[in-house]
């Protein structure tokens, strides 16, 4: 339904105080997930567009994407943060704290790879 020109995913990393709560609107959704062992058991289980969650190390879910609305994790996620309106980042892109991020990651990384 996007714009793409090849299949791909897209892979969030989004800190919220309740990861709990993510999981809970979910399912409010989809129903229960089809719990995996890991995020590598995803391919056997793929059948067209579908939503991916891990809210705690070590727990990994999957979801067809009939009935979920599109930007759906963003819009959980802002709501929880209590920014709901700013969900969508073409209009509210927080410039300087993606700036920031990068830089914070790209640092660790290059710690990480000095290791």
């Amino acid at each position: 339904m996007g714009a793409s020109c090849c299949s791909h995913c897209h892979l969030h990393l989004i800190p919220v105080p309740d990861p709990d709560q993510v999981l809970a609107a979910y399912e409010k959704i989809g129903g229960l997930g089809l719990r995996l062992t890991s995020m590598a058991g995803l391919p056997a289980v793929v059948d067209g567009s579908y939503l991916y969650l891990s809210p705690h190390p070590g727990e990994h879910y999957y979801w067809p994407s009939a009935g979920f609305s599109r930007q759906f994790v963003r819009r959980v996620c802002a709501d929880q943060l209590g920014i709901g309106a700013s969900y969508d980042w073409r209009d509210h892109p927080f410039t300087e704290n993606r700036q920031h991020t990068f830089a914070e990651l790209t640092s660790d990384l290059q710690l990480a790879d000095a290791a």
